[in-house]
C-alpha cells in the first residue's frame, strides 16, 4: 500500500503540472492547447541534449530547457495561433500538427529510442522500511514550489490579476486596460514551462521518449475533462485521482493497462458529468 501512495503522489504531481498548465492556457486564451504535449517532450530532450550531449552544468541545462520549451511556445503562438485565435478547430488542427511535426524532428535527430539522464539527487529515505529514492522527493518538492509560486503569480501579481480578469470576462477585461494578447502569451509561455518542469523532473525515472508527448497530452486532457474545463483547482485534484488510478491499475492488473486510464476517464466524464469536477455547465455547453 506504501508503494502506491509513493507512486501516486509522484505521479499526481506530475500530472498536476502538465494538466494545471493546459488548463491555464485554456482558461486565458481559450485555447485548447493539442502542442501541450509536445512542450514536455521538447523539455525532456533538450535536458539531454545540454546536459548529456553539451555537458553542460544540470542546474544551467534546466534553465536553458525550459527558456527553450518556453521560447518555442510563444514563436508557435505569434506565428500561428494568434491568426485563428477563436476558430477552435483550427487552433486544435495547428497544435496537434505541431505537436506531430515536433515528434518527427526530435525522431530524426536523435532516433527513436529512449534517451536517459541520471538521476539528479542520488540515494533515498526511509519511510516505515520502505526506501524513496530522492529524485521522487525532488518531484515532489519541485512541484509544489513551482505551485506555489504559480498560485502567487495568479494571486498576488497584475499580470495574474489580467489573465484572472480576461478567464473570467475578456470583453470587461479588456475595456479596463489588459492586453488580450500580452497574457494570451504569458499564459502560454507559463503552461509550456509547466509542462517543461514535469518533462524533466521525470525524465531520470520515465527517459526522454516520443512517447511521452502523447502521454503527457492524452492525462492533461483527461484530466482538465474531469477537473472541468478552465478549473486550476479541479485539475490539481482530477491529476491526483488519475495518477492514483493508473498506478492502482499497473500494480493489481497490468501495467500495459494504465495508458487506458485516462481515455477512460474521458468517456466517463463526458458521458455522465461533463462539466467536470469544477466546471461551469454553461462554458462546456459552449466550448466541448
Amino acid at each position: 500500500m506504501l508503494p502506491i501512495l509513493i507512486y501516486g503522489t509522484t505521479l499526481g504531481f506530475t500530472l498536476a503540472l502538465i494538466a494545471i498548465g493546459l488548463s491555464l492556457v485554456f482558461g486565458v486564451a481559450r485555447i485548447i492547447n493539442f502542442a501541450h504535449g509536445a512542450f514536455f517532450a521538447i523539455a525532456s530532450y533538450t535536458l539531454y541534449l545540454f546536459f548529456i550531449t553539451l555537458n553542460i552544468p544540470l542546474p544551467v541545462s534546466m534553465i536553458l530547457a525550459l527558456v527553450s520549451t518556453a521560447a518555442i511556445s510563444v514563436i508557435m503562438y505569434i506565428i500561428s495561433l494568434s491568426r485563428v485565435r477563436g476558430m477552435e478547430l483550427n487552433e486544435m488542427i495547428i497544435t496537434l500538427a505541431f505537436t506531430i511535426i515536433v515528434i518527427e524532428l526530435l525522431r530524426i535527430y536523435f532516433g527513436p529510442s529512449p534517451l536517459g539522464v541520471p538521476s539528479f539527487m542520488k540515494g533515498g529515505i526511509t519511510i516505515a522500511g520502505y526506501v524513496v529514492d530522492m529524485q521522487r522527493i525532488f518531484i515532489v518538492v519541485i512541484s509544489l514550489a513551482t505551485l506555489a509560486a504559480l498560485a502567487f503569480l495568479v494571486k498576488k501579481t497584475r499580470i495574474g490579476i489580467g489573465m484572472r480578469a480576461l478567464a473570467q470576462d475578456e470583453d470587461a477585461a479588456m475595456l479596463i486596460g489588459v492586453n488580450r494578447e500580452k497574457m494570451c502569451i504569458i499564459s502560454l509561455a507559463i503552461s509550456a514551462i509547466l509542462a517543461g518542469i514535469a518533462g524533466i523532473s521525470v525524465t531520470p525515472i520515465m527517459t526522454a521518449s516520443l512517447e511521452g508527448a502523447w502521454y503527457a497530452l492524452l492525462n492533461g486532457i483527461a484530466i482538465v475533462i474531469l477537473g472541468g474545463l478552465g478549473s486550476l483547482v479541479g485539475s490539481l485534484i482530477a491529476a491526483f485521482i488519475i495518477g492514483y488510478a493508473e498506478i492502482i491499475i499497473a500494480t493489481y492488473v497490468s501495467s500495459h493497462l494504465k495508458s487506458i486510464v485516462a481515455l477512460i476517464f474521458i468517456i466517463v466524464i463526458l458521458i455522465l458529468r461533463p462539466s467536470g469536477i469544477m466546471g461551469r455547465h454553461h462554458e462546456i455547453e459552449e466550448r466541448v
